[in-house]
């Protein structure tokens, strides 16, 4: 059937592998599956239960492939009725990526073994610019890296490889010696534009040691600040994002923010962006705290953070959102008043201790969308959010035009937050 389809462009299949009630007299090539195929127009395959059928589909595929993904069965052992070349493993997903090295752009790869090693990836180069690697093992980042000399993306969630300390180790041995012995190639290898997307416990493994351009870590728990810091001090990164997840009552999110003292200290920092979601509601089951007494020691210690922050530090994003609503005990003020007036407050407190930064916004979760601050030309923009969604952005220069917006969406006066 496919020998007839000479156009496609774009070919998904939820399945290839045969089922229980597979008849084994009707072979491959009268299903629609020909050991050889040629696709010239073929950019972009999706094959999701990859085993052995779709193994064998895809080794013998003939096509200028620019995307290619693959989630890989959970299930599948092998077959030993198939014929494949020796020594591959049928759950490493390079021998297929090398099949398309020379056209490949984007991978997506789930439930993956990566089996990159040196003598691999000095054969091989491959010129894909973006990867995703989800429930796979934590490749050999040295060989990984020379393989893919191209790649601009890497976003990377592990929980497949459980010994994390063992290939933290591992990887900081491979580019050891990859410095040492490679005459100057490790030198050579540049990821400065590199951008990285992981989990903690991937980017603690990885090791990287040499700096990149951009990282993203999302839903980094208490325990995991430590691993956290430990990477960033060797990846270096100029822009730099983390979340901490929506679960954390005052009590942990002060100690999450304490541990990332001297975090941000590296003079490469250009960008940073902390999004600290936090539980109102279980403040008090912290001490006899309030929630006003709460928010204003998260936002204490957060300062306190940030005056070990990177001097080079340019642009700084503050997201410091209660997971709930609530109301203010002590005179009845609504979330959004309370709050304002501490967003304010907060971005004083920054300017004052991070004064290198040039762009700052702040959202402490109301209605007003963050409040915007620019030192050197003393302009605010203010982005209003109604229902979730952004309406309108705009720079405001006359103080009496700010000061109707502020109220309008506020409910309050700037006199009432004594600006």
């Amino acid at each position: 059937m496919l020998t007839k389809c000479q156009n496609l462009k774009k070919l998904s299949f939820i399945s290839l592998e045969r089922d229980a009630d597979f008849d084994e007299s009707v072979t491959a090539q009268q299903r629609f599956l020909p050991s050889q195929l040629t696709l010239e127009h073929l950019h972009s395959l999706t094959i999701d239960n990859v085993g052995g059928e779709a193994y064998t589909f895809i080794l013998g595929l003939r096509a200028p492939l620019r995307f290619l993904s693959l989630e890989i069965d959970l299930d599948f052992e092998g077959n030993p009725g198939l014929d494949f070349p020796d020594g591959i493993d049928l759950r490493d997903p390079v021998p297929v990526l090398v099949h398309f090295s020379s056209t490949l752009e984007e991978i997506v790869v789930i439930w993956a073994d990566w089996q990159v090693d040196w003598q691999t990836c000095v054969q091989n180069k491959i010129r894909c610019h973006s990867i995703t690697t989800h429930h796979s093992s934590i490749p050999d980042i040295a060989s990984f890296m020379y393989m893919f000399p191209n790649l601009k993306k890497l976003e990377i969630f592990d929980d497949y490889f459980h010994d994390i300390e063992e290939r933290r180790n591992f990887n900081i041995q491979s580019q050891s010696q990859f410095a040492n012995t490679n005459n100057g190639l490790w030198n050579q290898l540049s990821w400065e534009d590199l951008t990285l997307d992981a989990d903690p416990q991937s980017l603690y493994g990885l090791a990287i040691s040499k700096g990149i351009h951009a990282l993203y870590v999302g839903h980094c728990q208490p325990e995991q600040v430590a691993l956290v810091k430990l990477a960033i001090q060797s990846c270096i990164p100029n822009i730099l994002n983390l979340e901490l997840p929506a679960s954390n009552h005052v009590g942990i999110l002060k100690t999450c923010l304490a541990r990332m003292t001297g975090m941000f200290q590296y003079h490469q920092l250009r960008s940073l962006s902390l999004r600290l979601p936090f539980s109102s509601s279980q403040i008090a089951e912290d001490t006899d705290r309030t929630i006003e007494n709460g928010i204003q020691e998260i936002i204490d210690q957060l300062v306190e953070v940030l005056r070990t922050t990177s001097t080079s530090l340019k642009y700084l994003h503050i997201s410091l959102k209660p997971a709930e609503l609530f109301t203010i005990s002590g005179d009845g003020s609504s979330t959004r008043q309370y709050l304002g007036t501490k967003q304010v407050a907060l971005m004083e407190n920054i300017l004052e201790v991070v004064p290198s930064v040039e762009y700052l916004s702040t959202d402490l979760g109301v209605r007003f969308y963050g409040v915007y601050y620019f030192p050197k030309s003393w302009k605010m923009v203010v982005s209003v959010s109604e229902g979730g969604t952004e309406t309108r952005s705009r720079e405001i220069l006359d103080e009496k035009e700010f000061e109707a917006l502020f109220k309008e969406h506020m409910g309050m006066s700037l006199m009432d937050l004594q600006f």
